[in-house]
């Protein structure tokens, strides 16, 4: 296995003379056969030193475990170890991020703290495979294919083209031992589904080498997003242009006002591709935020630029996207521009219902509301998804406490809101006025109802009878698309 990770050292130049490397160790089986590699390596080069770093998440009674293990296995290799106690479950509830997520970003924090000029890390094939097939499934696109890079910054994987059943071999001839992470084996979570269930079901059924192939359709596509990056690079200051707006004379009060100008001769001179490109990196540098910016936005914005004449475009995050007769603008709205939810605008009634057996049934569905909108309806376990970060255009329910068929539609007389934990209800109606929705809109702002209780304002709130709790146990997620 050292000529394997030895190959991927020197192919990616991962190691420099004179590099501090710090090696992140769990006492996984990942971790330990990285650290046994990278510690014979450096006895072989002696040209670099090597420290590990474990950190103690403190969420599973093995912790302590865990980290005594490292202590010995450290100990017995004379690599120096540093430990680091972190509160994940402290920072998930002060950060509204998975556990998973909150592990992730202090961990590396840690990592980070210390300064080190390389850090490595022990992502391998069967990771790279896992992150492929979730990004594929989640609609993320050509980039999402990307996978996990060999290099991102300090950040090294020398392991990354050696599969999960070729580091265990090894561990197994050297009749090494190592840690166990209980959670890992649970398929209450998407990743471990597709580690414990998914990825054996292919190689054992479908071809024993499809982990390895997944795997280099994530390399080729790191190789095709750097072409994409540098063909974009080429043409991005040419077709888009960032700006604010100043006021004569700033005040603390005056707010600046960000814009993308998109110029519309260059931007129809551009390859497709290339122009799906340049409106996502509009969109990054008006807003730090992309959860909520879909396939469907990014090709209504094309669409707008090509459009001729002019034209308004509603978005999420409070954008809007205005064409003159020469540029795209992106901006943020004005207190004066139509609400959000105008983006869903169709100008008739709308009333579709939702087959909720077979959502239960199949675990998702797919709904055409209209040439404007689809929904996509998800039915999760609750601990299988991340539902505490705000998103205008995806919201999260507790299903149990949906207890009659859905729809989506506009509004009809008796409709209904629930505004807080007690219970008190509010018309629609009067909901509307208070947000300030103009009369002329109101009838075509699209609603999630059961009944005459309305479950979601989509663009807006959602109903506090629904939202998740303790108690939850089926998640209901519903993503406009």
């Amino acid at each position: 296995m050292i000529a394997a990770v030895r190959d991927t050292l020197n192919q990616f130049h991962m190691i420099d003379k004179g590099d501090r490397v710090l090696v992140g160790l769990s006492g996984g089986a990942d971790s330990v056969a990285l650290l046994l590699n990278l510690n014979k390596y450096r006895l072989e080069r002696g040209d670099f030193s090597l420290t590990a770093i474990h950190v103690n998440h403190n969420l599973r009674e093995t912790a302590l475990r865990d980290q005594n293990y490292a202590v010995s296995l450290c100990e017995s290799l004379d690599v120096p170890l540093i430990i680091r106690s972190v509160d994940v479950e402290g920072y998930v509830r002060k950060h509204h991020l998975s556990t998973e997520e909150a592990a992730r970003e202090l961990r590396y924090r840690e990592y980070a703290s210390l300064n080190m000029d390389k850090i490595a890390v022990g992502h391998h094939m069967n990771d790279v495979s896992e992150t492929v097939i979730m990004n594929i499934c989640r609609g993320s696109g050509i980039h999402g294919m990307c996978g996990i890079a060999p290099i991102n910054g300090k950040i090294i994987r020398p392991l990354i083209n050696i599969s999960r059943g070729e580091i265990e071999a090894y561990l197994a001839k050297k009749n090494m031992t190592f840690c166990v992470d209980e959670t890992n084996l649970s398929t209450d979570y998407t990743r471990n589904r597709i580690r414990l269930e998914v990825l054996p079901c292919l190689s054992d059924r479908i071809n024993n080498r499809a982990i390895e192939h997944i795997a280099s359709i994530g390399s080729d596509a790191l190789l095709v997003n750097d072409f994409i990056e540098s063909e974009l690079n080429k043409v991005a200051d040419k077709v888009i242009t960032f700006t604010a707006d100043y006021p004569d004379s700033l005040s603390a009060e005056d707010t600046l006002q960000p814009k993308v100008i998109v110029n519309r001769a260059e931007f129809l001179s551009c390859h497709e591709l290339l122009q799906r490109e340049l409106i996502l990196k509009a969109f990054e540098l008006i807003t730090p935020h992309r959860k909520d910016i879909t396939r469907r936005h990014v090709d209504a914005v094309c669409k707008l630029t090509r459009h001729k004449g002019s034209g308004t475009l509603d978005l999420p995050y409070n954008l809007c996207a205005e064409a003159t007769y020469e540029s795209v603008i992106l901006r943020a709205k004005a207190p004066t521009d139509s609400p959000n939810s105008s983006f869903l605008d169709t100008g008739t009634e709308v009333n579709t219902g939702i087959d909720t057996e077979k959502l239960v049934r199949e675990g998702s569905l797919a709904v055409k509301v209209n040439d404007f909108c689809n929904l996509k309806f998800k039915l999760f376990p609750k601990g299988d998804v991340d539902y505490t970060r705000p998103l205008e255009y995806t919201k999260c329910f507790d299903y149990d406490k949906i207890n009659s068929r859905l729809c989506v539609r506009t509004r009809r007389s008796g409709d209904y809101i629930v505004i807080n934990d007690k219970g008190d209800r509010q018309s629609i109606k009067a909901y509307m006025v208070n947000e300030k929705i103009e009369r002329d809109k109101r009838d075509k702002v699209l609603l999630l109802a059961s009944g005459s209780r309305i479950i979601w304002v989509i663009g807006h709130r959602i109903g506090a009878d629904v939202k998740i709790s303790e108690s939850t146990t089926r998640i209901l997620m519903v993503e406009v698309d």
